[in-house]
Protein backbone atom coordinates (compact mmCIF):
# COMPACT_ATOMS: atom_id res chain seq x y z
CA UNK A 1 0.00 0.00 0.00
CA UNK A 2 2.87 2.42 1.06
CA UNK A 3 4.23 2.22 -2.86
CA UNK A 4 0.73 2.74 -4.26
CA UNK A 5 0.59 5.66 -2.26
CA UNK A 6 4.30 7.19 -2.94
CA UNK A 7 3.28 6.01 -7.05
CA UNK A 8 -0.06 8.95 -6.34
CA UNK A 9 -1.27 6.09 -9.26
CA UNK A 10 -3.04 3.10 -9.05
CA UNK A 11 -1.68 0.68 -11.66
CA UNK A 12 -4.48 -1.86 -12.87
CA UNK A 13 -4.05 -5.26 -14.78
CA UNK A 14 -7.21 -5.94 -17.21
CA UNK A 15 -7.83 -7.73 -19.94
CA UNK A 16 -8.03 -4.82 -23.33
CA UNK A 17 -10.17 -7.58 -25.72
CA UNK A 18 -12.95 -7.99 -23.52
CA UNK A 19 -16.10 -5.81 -24.62
CA UNK A 20 -18.06 -4.88 -21.30
CA UNK A 21 -15.39 -6.35 -19.15
CA UNK A 22 -12.38 -4.74 -19.78
CA UNK A 23 -11.69 -3.30 -23.66
CA UNK A 24 -9.29 -1.11 -24.69
CA UNK A 25 -11.89 1.14 -27.13
CA UNK A 26 -9.64 1.39 -30.50
CA UNK A 27 -11.75 4.47 -31.55
CA UNK A 28 -11.61 6.42 -28.16
CA UNK A 29 -8.58 5.41 -26.70
CA UNK A 30 -10.04 4.77 -23.43
CA UNK A 31 -10.57 1.86 -21.24
CA UNK A 32 -14.16 0.16 -20.80
CA UNK A 33 -16.30 -2.06 -19.04
CA UNK A 34 -16.81 -3.86 -15.68
CA UNK A 35 -13.87 -4.48 -14.69
CA UNK A 36 -12.21 -0.70 -15.83
CA UNK A 37 -15.12 0.80 -13.73
CA UNK A 38 -14.06 -1.62 -10.59
CA UNK A 39 -10.52 -0.45 -11.00
CA UNK A 40 -11.62 3.38 -10.96
CA UNK A 41 -13.88 3.08 -8.46
CA UNK A 42 -10.49 2.02 -6.06
CA UNK A 43 -8.56 4.40 -7.32
CA UNK A 44 -11.09 7.21 -6.31
CA UNK A 45 -11.05 5.70 -2.96
CA UNK A 46 -7.76 5.44 -2.12
CA UNK A 47 -6.42 8.38 -4.17
CA UNK A 48 -8.99 10.63 -4.26
CA UNK A 49 -9.07 10.67 -8.23
CA UNK A 50 -10.19 7.73 -10.39
CA UNK A 51 -8.09 9.19 -12.80
CA UNK A 52 -4.91 8.66 -11.29
CA UNK A 53 -4.94 5.12 -12.52
CA UNK A 54 -2.90 3.34 -15.37
CA UNK A 55 -4.19 -0.02 -16.54
CA UNK A 56 -1.64 -2.41 -18.03
CA UNK A 57 -2.89 -5.82 -19.97
CA UNK A 58 -3.14 -9.27 -18.87
CA UNK A 59 -4.27 -12.37 -19.80
CA UNK A 60 -5.47 -15.54 -18.40
CA UNK A 61 -1.27 -17.07 -18.17
CA UNK A 62 0.06 -13.72 -16.74
CA UNK A 63 -2.14 -12.67 -14.61
CA UNK A 64 -1.14 -13.91 -11.18
CA UNK A 65 2.61 -13.09 -12.26
CA UNK A 66 1.95 -9.55 -13.24
CA UNK A 67 0.95 -9.51 -8.86
CA UNK A 68 4.07 -11.28 -8.65
CA UNK A 69 6.31 -9.32 -10.56
CA UNK A 70 4.85 -5.69 -9.22
CA UNK A 71 3.80 -4.86 -12.94
CA UNK A 72 0.14 -4.72 -11.13
CA UNK A 73 -0.73 -2.76 -8.20
CA UNK A 74 -3.99 -5.54 -8.31
CA UNK A 75 -5.88 -8.03 -10.85
CA UNK A 76 -9.40 -7.51 -11.78
CA UNK A 77 -9.83 -10.02 -14.30
CA UNK A 78 -12.45 -13.02 -14.62
CA UNK A 79 -10.13 -15.62 -12.38
CA UNK A 80 -11.31 -18.63 -10.22
CA UNK A 81 -9.63 -18.46 -6.82
CA UNK A 82 -7.80 -21.57 -6.43
CA UNK A 83 -6.00 -22.85 -3.15
CA UNK A 84 -2.73 -22.40 -5.35
CA UNK A 85 -3.75 -18.85 -6.56
CA UNK A 86 -4.11 -17.88 -2.49
CA UNK A 87 -0.73 -19.15 -1.54
CA UNK A 88 0.63 -16.56 -3.95
CA UNK A 89 -1.58 -13.84 -4.29
CA UNK A 90 -4.25 -11.90 -2.24
CA UNK A 91 -7.69 -12.77 -2.91
CA UNK A 92 -10.80 -10.73 -2.70
CA UNK A 93 -13.92 -11.88 -2.65
CA UNK A 94 -15.59 -12.39 -5.79
CA UNK A 95 -17.98 -9.78 -8.06
CA UNK A 96 -19.57 -12.87 -10.30
CA UNK A 97 -19.54 -16.13 -10.77
CA UNK A 98 -19.67 -18.53 -13.88
CA UNK A 99 -20.20 -21.32 -11.77
CA UNK A 100 -16.77 -22.56 -11.87
CA UNK A 101 -16.55 -24.97 -8.49
CA UNK A 102 -13.13 -25.73 -6.60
Amino acid sequence: MAMLLSNARLIAGTAFDLPGMGYHNPKTGEMEGFEVEIAKAIAEELLGDSKKIKFVQVAPDNRIETLEEDKADLVISQLTITPDREERVDCAKTAGSKGTKT
